[in-house]
């Protein structure tokens, strides 16, 4: 993201949303870890890619899918906020 669009990104969130999408942004690390571990532990994985995933495994698949939306709304409504701000008129 370039410096100008960083800068009205930042200046349009109010510090509650700006601490939601922090939030949001480690919550989707974690969950985005957890998956990583998961299937780095699944045996057999250097014999091809034909592999019955567990309940478990898909629970974490999920919760990344549900934090990577979850992130993506909050950026929208900041993309948003930081539109509006630039097409308010000046008083």
């Amino acid at each position: 993201m370039a410096l100008r669009s960083r800068v009205a990104y930042t200046l349009a969130m109010p510090k509650e949303t700006a601490v939601d999408v922090a939030a949001a942004r480690k919550l989707l690390e974690v969950a985005r870890s957890s998956l990583d571990e998961a299937v780095a532990a699944l045996p057999g994985l250097e014999g091809g890619d034909d592999r019955m995933a567990t309940p478990a495994l898909l629970g974490l698949l999920l919760n990344a899918v549900r934090a990577k939306r979850q992130l993506d709304s909050l950026e929208v409504l900041v993309t948003e906020a930081a539109i509006s701000i630039r097409l308010a008129p000046v008083q």
